[in-house]
């Protein structure tokens, strides 16, 4: 019912002139940021507020299923959430998604940058600052500022090389057991935005190809000796990364764990032996078969 009647306000105000319109968005954001703020304390999905907020990650690019999975266990917590893109296109002033975090997210500073002045967007929990994604200075200082940032979301330029050289930035300054997540990640194949087809070199400078050349470091403990290199800080503290539709979620937490296999003493075997249909090697530093699994 609350779906069909967005929609049919969103028809309305889009068959207006564009003057009209301009005072229509700004009213109907006016709105939903009061509706946020009495039903935010009864904690509805974010599903819910994500409707009401009128922001394109509910319609239009479908990232609030995999932010419901994500975030369920922040909302109780006291935390700090960056959102990189304050938004403003389409005849608004921005700060719609901004708005849902707030009343997502009950107890925290809502950090929001954008390159164009949007600092007329503070106001209460919400603080705006004007500032590239990419301005390592500034960045470092907002996280000095705020203490560091539990959640991040790269909604800014989706230029593949922002998109990397901000995670570069932000993901050491980040707390641990924090989230981080870059959307828009279809820039990836389009040329435009530094992109390309897969298997180009274009691709291989992309955001999707540098967050799957991450991926191994997960299992940087299994290398054998030979092929052994000194692990970098993604390596220790990328606990986790997830792949979804123009989606990449990557999970800050300790990586140290060492390997349940004693690799110095199997290496050879490793490198060179067989290994049974059973999955077990029948060659190694003792006489006893040892299962893969």
């Amino acid at each position: 019912m609350m779906e069909g009647l967005l929609r049919r306000i969103e028809e309305y105000v889009r068959r207006q002139p564009a003057p009209k319109k301009r005072q229509l968005v700004a009213r109907l954001a006016r709105l939903s940021r009061t509706a946020l703020r009495v039903i935010g304390p009864f904690r509805p999905s974010l599903a819910t507020l994500a409707r009401i907020s009128g922001t394109d990650k509910f319609r239009g690019h479908n990232y609030i299923p995999a932010y419901e999975r994500f975030f369920s266990e922040y909302r109780n917590r006291p935390i700090t959430l960056l959102e990189i893109g304050v938004g403003g296109a389409d005849f608004s002033e921005g700060g719609l998604s901004l708005n849902l975090w707030e009343a997502c997210f009950r107890r925290g500073p809502i950090v929001g940058i954008d390159i164009f002045d949007k600092t007329k967007l503070t106001r209460g929990r919400i603080h705006v600052h004007q500032c590239s994604q990419v301005d390592r200075e500034k960045l470092e200082e907002l996280a000095r500022k705020y203490g560091g940032f539990d959640i991040v979301i790269d909604d800014g330029s989706h230029i593949n090389e922002h998109q990397i050289e901000t995670f570069r930035i932000l993901f050491p300054l980040m707390k641990s057991r924090g989230v981080y997540v870059v959307e828009d990640t279809q820039t990836s194949y389009w040329p435009a935005y530094g992109g390309g087809a897969v298997g180009t070199p274009e691709y291989a400078r992309s955001a999707m190809a540098f967050f799957e050349g991450l991926v191994p470091g997960l299992n940087h403990a299994e290398y054998l000796p030979a092929h052994r290199v000194e692990p970098t800080l993604f390596n220790l503290a990328i606990q986790a990364i997830y792949f979804e539709h123009n989606l990449v979620i990557v999970l800050k937490g300790d990586n140290t764990a060492k390997s349940n296999w004693d690799l110095d003493a199997w290496a050879e075997t490793l490198e060179k032996g067989a290994v049974a249909q059973n999955g077990t090697l029948s060659q190694g530093p003792s006489s006893q078969a040892v299962a893969a699994g």
